[in-house]
């Protein structure tokens, strides 16, 4: 298997459902938004973190329920969770 083909497993993009907005206050570069992907036939939680200042910047404008377009990779230096998908986000939208 080639390295190109690990990049490729790593991308993720798709429309997401927002669960919730977790803006730190206190470090804004520890906020994240968590999301759920239904497109796989269940639920998948989903926690974007970004390290870009724009995409950081539109992270308060999210509210739960919001559906969002999301491009991004998996998070590999990010703590793992049970069940929880770790993505940093290049990119985000309205559906």
């Amino acid at each position: 298997m080639s390295v190109d083909d690990e990049v490729q497993k790593a991308v993720f993009l798709g429309s997401v459902y927002v669960a919730g907005v977790f803006w730190n206050h206190q470090n804004q570069w520890n906020s994240y938004v968590k999301v759920v992907d239904c497109s796989l036939g269940k639920k998948m939680n989903i926690h974007l973190s970004t390290g870009d200042p724009t995409t950081l910047r539109a992270i308060p404008k999210l509210k739960r329920g919001d559906w969002i377009q999301v491009q991004g990779y998996s998070a590999q230096g990010l703590p793992r969770e049970d069940r929880v998908m770790k993505v940093k986000i290049c990119s985000f939208g309205a559906v």
